[in-house]
């Protein structure tokens, strides 16, 4: 992979991970950081948080790894299904949330 396309990954899985942010995001250049953040504050919209480095590597990308989509090395997560059938029979109770009482890990067939 060539240093271009994975440049293009990058900024392919960033912007995919801003679109599924859950706040809204405003940039700004560093200079104008107060100037902005005083301006939101004033629309009475709730409290800005300003984020910055101090260099234009983008510092806080890793903010938005949750966001994206899997991103371009990490794996798909398993199932909580998946999960629960790799656990040893007597590893923790499991407490049924509707319930309140112990409930049986689901057993695999094999």
């Amino acid at each position: 992979m060539t240093k271009d396309e994975i440049e293009r990954r990058v900024q392919d899985y960033r912007r995919k991970a801003m679109e599924q942010f859950p706040l809204k995001l405003i940039e700004a250049p560093g200079d104008q950081a107060l100037a902005k953040w005083q301006e939101l504050k004033s629309a009475g919209q709730g409290t800005p948080v300003v984020l910055g480095g101090d260099d234009d590597r983008g510092s806080f990308n890793n903010l938005f790894t949750p966001f994206g989509p899997n991103g371009p090395s990490m794996a798909t997560p398993p199932s909580v299904e998946d999960i629960l059938n790799r656990l040893p029979a007597s590893s923790f109770p499991m407490i049924s949330p509707s319930e309140g009482r112990p409930i049986s890990k689901p057993r695999s067939s094999s």
